[in-house]
């Protein structure tokens, strides 16, 4: 192995190292959301919605706040994904994807594709040409 290809080894091992341990931060920070959803503790004076408390509480974008609540909502639909995100293998991009695209009933295939895919690949391997929408009863009822 060259010094070069020695240095990217480390830099890269410790990359991934340091992205693991954000990924369970982001996890913990997405279930206090869930715990302030379930209790109410996000409510306040002048607080309009879970999102502005999240950006407000945590400094992030309002988009990137929705995508947090949206992630704490959907975490007991997504069980297989959201615990590869808490154990660190997924970063908060990729399971912001699949919190916003992907079914409950497609949580091991989209939790499969995220763990071995871009977020870009992931947002074209999630869109309605692979998990069309599940059907609406109701609908369905009207038409028969």
């Amino acid at each position: 192995m060259t010094e070069l290809e020695t240095v990217q080894h480390r830099i890269e091992t410790r990359i991934a190292q340091v992205c693991g341990h954000l990924n369970v931060l982001h996890a913990e920070l997405v279930a206090l959301t869930a715990e302030s959803l379930t209790t109410q503790a996000w409510c306040g004076q002048g607080i309009i919605s879970a999102a502005q408390w999240v950006a407000w509480q945590t400094g992030v974008s309002p988009e990137r706040a929705q995508q947090i609540v949206q992630i704490a909502q959907r975490a007991s639909e997504l069980p297989v994904t959201y615990t590869a995100f808490s154990d660190g293998l997924l970063s908060i991009d990729q399971i912001a994807v699949v919190a916003k695209r992907a079914p409950a009933l497609n949580d091991r295939e989209a939790c499969d594709l995220a763990l071995n895919a871009t977020v870009a690949q992931l947002r074209v391997g999630l869109s309605k040409h692979f998990f069309p929408p599940t059907p609406d009863p109701a609908v369905d009822r009207r038409a028969g």
